[in-house]
Order: structure tokens, then sequence, then C-alpha cells
């Protein structure tokens, strides 16, 4: 044991040593040329020269994950008690002790090693070797420490994105406190060499299997995978922000629509949901489970505008367009409804109600339209419900395009301090410090809520892109969409794109060549407009509306055309954003009402 410590020692300080001098050499970063620097500064916080490397990497761990530890995860919550996952939990925190308070005294923070120590006392004896936890109802919380923390207080930055096989993704700071932390592991000094690399290996296989669900739904469900794992896993673990002087408003004002945090999923169900959105996320999940509740079977559909969707699809039609996207749904629901009836013997008198919020809510309503002129095939819903779905989505997308701009309309010299002060408090709000109480929405003002909607907008549109060029490029991007150890430069090329940009030259041109030569940006767009269908949705008296008066994806005379076209069957909330409202107990009612009475 002492020869493999000594072995070990003398490969960390060297690999210590080289990983903190990358650090302070891989610090300047250069701005790609698609995009405002200041944006590209929120979506890349750090630099990525290491890109074909890292991505090498991610593939690795997307399959190790997806093929082994996602199967092992279900085999070991199968067979192991969740009372027994939680106490091997609270046996690995506690013998993490001697990380963490060597930490606290590295940094100076003499009161935390104080109340660990005594933490560890407690758990040790009163909580039988830490299997229990009575320390935290006693009032003796768990204090983060890690060397990645230490090195942060330090001042060393945080060098250039690296990921590692296994591990996962950070910087290299991350990388060079992993190493430091290693020798601080207790069971390696007091057992022999194959005991204590048994103990790691189970404490640590627990840890992944109680926490693996969320990531195997993350490299499942999500187009760039990279590139948002980077920004979240960066954004994440801001040990930076631990050591700033951060001052968060008193009286936070986000857009409401970020009540949609607040809607938390628990089963998987069948939807039609908002722009971007994967089967399996979770706003979804949480709707349809409600309907679970209520006894109803629930199918999901990802939307149009989701690579999951169309890249299955036999030609490659851009989505956006929705009277024409509404005839290729009605096929897909077809398919999959006809599959669901044999394979899960629904009775024959089965009622079908078709539910659709945002993106999903105008597909539903194009649908209905769709079904009412007696376009085939043809699927009999007893009931539709669209909700928050916009009367000009042409118009809805040019506002996120103008939230995305947000940054630009900021006096110049301030620009890259006010959009650094939002990271730093989304940081914290995603990592409370000690002792700080977590709140539920976003320390954010109503305009800085505004530019974080248009990102996460963007995002979805990124994702479009890329895939339909990857596919079939038509030349519209500069970047080779089939490079991947170079792709940084792609998503920066297709985070440049707008909503605007997509209708111009992607929209238009496509169908100018496939049955829709002539029809200008503007006849399209009108075409996806809700009076383009008035007619029809008036004459059904099964169609439900929901809206909050105070999306900013609506104008006032939209709420006028909603309640006129469909009368008592439109419900307007006076408040909840876009989409804000969906977690409130009576909102959710309504939900059942409309659709079950």
């Amino acid at each position: 044991m002492q020869k493999l410590s000594k072995i070990l020692c003398g490969l960390l300080i060297p690999t210590l040593a080289l990983l903190l001098l990358c650090v302070s050499c891989v610090t300047n970063r250069s701005y790609a040329p698609y995009s405002h620097s200041v944006t590209t500064e929120m979506l890349q916080p750090v630099s990525d020269p290491l890109e074909g490397y890292n991505r090498t990497v991610q593939s690795l761990n997307s399959g190790v994950e997806r093929y082994l530890i996602h199967p092992v995860s279900q085999v070991w919550t199968f067979l192991v008690h969740e009372i027994v996952q939680t106490g091997l939990s609270n046996f690995s925190e506690n013998l993490d002790y001697p990380r963490r308070v060597v930490n606290h005294l590295l940094q100076g923070e003499f009161g935390y090693s104080w109340i660990d120590t005594k933490r560890f006392l407690t758990n040790t004896t009163v909580g039988v070797l830490g299997f229990m936890d009575p320390a935290t109802k006693w009032g003796m919380p768990t204090i983060p420490g890690s060397f990645t923390d230490t090195f942060a207080k330090w001042g060393i930055g945080k060098g250039c994105y690296l990921n590692l096989p296994f591990l996962g993704p950070g910087t290299v700071r991350d990388a060079a406190g992993k190493l430091a932390d290693f020798p601080l592991f207790i069971p390696q000094y007091l057992l022999g060499q194959y005991e204590s690399t048994a103990i790691r290996t189970v404490l640590n296989g627990n840890e992944i299997a109680r926490g693996e669900t969320d990531l195997y739904s993350y490299f499942t469900t999500q187009y760039n995978d990279y590139e948002l794992f980077k920004i979240a896993t960066l954004l994440g673990r801001d040990a930076d922000t631990q050591f700033k002087e951060i001052t968060m408003p008193e009286n936070p004002d986000p857009d409401e629509s970020f009540g949609a945090l607040l809607l938390v999923p628990k089963t998987l169900v069948v939807l039609l949901p908002g722009i971007g959105s994967h089967r399996q996320s979770g706003e979804a999940a949480a709707l349809a489970e409600l309907f679970r509740s209520a006894d109803c079977d629930t199918l999901v559909i990802s939307s149009t505008f989701t690579p999951d969707y169309f890249l299955n699809l036999p030609e490659m039609t851009p989505p956006g367009l929705l009277p024409k996207d509404a005839e290729t749904l009605a096929k897909i629901l077809d398919c999959v409804i006809a599959d669901y009836q044999e394979h899960y013997r629904a009775p024959a008198d089965q009622r079908l109600l078709l539910v659709g919020y945002s993106l999903g809510g105008l597909n539903a309503l194009h649908l209905a339209a769709f079904f009412n002129k007696g376009g085939e095939p043809a699927l009999h819903f007893e009931r539709y419900l669209a909700i928050n779905p916009p009367f000009d989505p042409m118009r809805a997308l040019e506002t996120i395009d103008d939230f995305a701009a947000i940054p630009a309309n900021w006096p110049e010299e301030e620009r890259a301090e006010m959009i650094q002060s939002i990271k730093d408090r989304m940081a914290r709000w995603m990592n409370p410090a000690p002792f700080e109480k977590p709140s539920p929405i976003p320390p954010l003002s109503l305009e800085e809520s505004h530019f974080i909607l248009g990102l996460y907008m963007r995002l979805k549109l990124v994702s479009t892109i890329q895939a339909l060029e990857k596919r079939n490029p038509t030349g519209v991007l500069k970047e080779d969409p089939q490079a991947f150890f170079h792709r940084n430069a792609l998503f920066d090329e297709a985070f440049a794109f707008s909503y605007r940009d997509y209708l111009e030259k992607v929209i238009v041109p496509w169908y100018g060549e496939h049955g829709l030569k002539g029809k200008t940006k503007r006849e399209l767009s009108d075409s996806c407009r809700l009076d383009s269908i008035g007619n029809e949705l008036s004459s059904m008296n099964n169609i439900y509306v929901f809206q909050n008066s105070n999306d900013f994806l609506i104008k006032p005379d939209d709420l006028k055309w909603y309640r006129r076209v469909f009368g008592d069957r439109c419900t307007i909330f006076e408040r909840g954003g876009h989409l804000g409202t969906m977690y409130r107990n009576d909102y959710q009612q309504a939900m059942l009402n409309a659709l079950l009475k």
C-alpha cells in the first residue's frame, strides 16, 4: 500500500503542476465572428482549444453512459433498496470529511472546518459510522469543499475546457482539483489495495446510479449535447462565484414564464410539446403525469422543431410552415396511435384527446383545422386543448430574436460586466452558498429574464439548423455541417441565425422548390397565423384554449380574437407569462375540467 501511495504521489505532483501551468497558459479567448462577443461569452464561458479531443471523450462518455452505466444502474436500483442506497451515500459523504476539512483550512474558512468536524464526529458515532445523518437534523449541514474550490479561492484561473474519460467535463482547474482530491480518501491508508478499491467502486457506483437518470435523459434528448453540456456544466460548477461579492436582488422580477421551472416531472407521458422540446422533456412529462393521475393513458410526440422528430421523416422537410407540418403530423399521429392501440389493446370506444402547449398548441389548432377540412388520414379527437398558442407565430419568433439581442441595447462599456453579473447570479442560484436558502425563481430582472428566454429559444433553432444541414446540406451555412472535431465554429454560425433568417433562407427557398413556388415570406408567414384558419376553428365546439394575458408572445388584440372565435371555451388567466402557470394546482384542475368534464 505504501508503494502504491508513493507511485500515486510521484505521478500526482508533476501532473498537478502541469495542469496548473496549463491554467495560466490557456486563458486568452478568441471569439467567433458569427455572433456578438458578449453573447458568445454567455454561451462559451471558457475557451475550447482542445475541441477535437473533448468531442471524442464526450462520445466515449456518452456511449459508456448509454450502454454500460444506464443498464447497470437500473439493475443496481432494482436490487438495492432505497434505504441502503441512502445509507451508502451518507457513508460516502462522511468519508469525504478529510477532503472537505483540509480545503476549508486552506481557504481560511476555520468556522466551516469546525462545523464539518462536529458533523463528522456526530455522524460517525450517533450515525453509526456515517450510515445515518443525524447531524443535518441538528443544524450541522454539509459544507462542500474541494481543491477545485481552493484553487478558485487562491485566484487560479479556470483554464480551458477539458473533458476527462469517465470523470466528465470541466476545466483544467477542475481536473487539477480532482487529482489533488484523490489522496484524501481514508480507506486507502487503512486497508489493503483491493479492499480500498472495492469500497471506492461501490460508493462511487452508488452515487452514479442515484443521479444517472437525468444524465441518461440528457444524452438521449439533446441534439447539441456537446455545447449544451459544456454550458450547463461550467455554469453549474462555477467555483469562482462562491468567493465573489455578488449582489443578489432583494426583489427579483423575472418574466413569469419562469414559473414553468416549478413544474416538476414525475413520469413519462405523451403530448405535443413546445418548440424544440423532446418527447422526454421534463415539462411534458409533468403534464402527462397530471393526465395520468386522472386515469388517462398518454402518448408523447417530440416537437416538430426537434431533430428527434424531423430527422426520422422520409423527406427532409424543414419544420416551421404550420399548415404543411399539420399534414405530416397527422400521418405520424395516425401511425403512433395505431401502434399504441395494437400493443396496449385499447378499447375500441376509447376517447381521443389532443393537448399541445406553445408550438404544440399551434400544431393542435392547425391539426384541428386540417381534420375539419376533410384532411387524410382522418383522426377523430373528441377534444383539443391548446395552451398558450401564439396568434402570429412569426411575430412571436421575432420577439424571441429581439430578446436574444437585448445586450446590444446595453451601454457598450458596461455590457461585459452586466453579462458577467447575470452569469454570477445564475451560477449562485444553481449552487447556493452554505446556509443560503434556495430560491425557486432565478435572481433576474424582467429584461434579463427576457434575454435568457431569448437565448434558450435560439438554442433550439441552432439544433434545428445544424441537423437539417447535416442531413441535407444546402450551403446556407459556411462551416462544414459534417465536421466532428471542429464544430464550435459551426455552432457559433448557427447561433447567429435568427428566426427571421430561418424563414427567409431556409423555409422560403425549400418550399419554393417543393410546391409553393412564388410564395413570399409574408405569404408563408401569414398562412401560419391563427386567423388563416379562423373559419374552421370557429365552427368547432370541441376546441379549448388557455391563454395568459401577460404572455410576451401575444398582443391585447390577440386576446380579443381568441374570445371572439372560441367564446367561453377560451380561458384567459391574468398572470403566468408564457407557460409559467402550468405548475399551479388551479390551472391543472382547469385543464382536467376542459378535457374530461
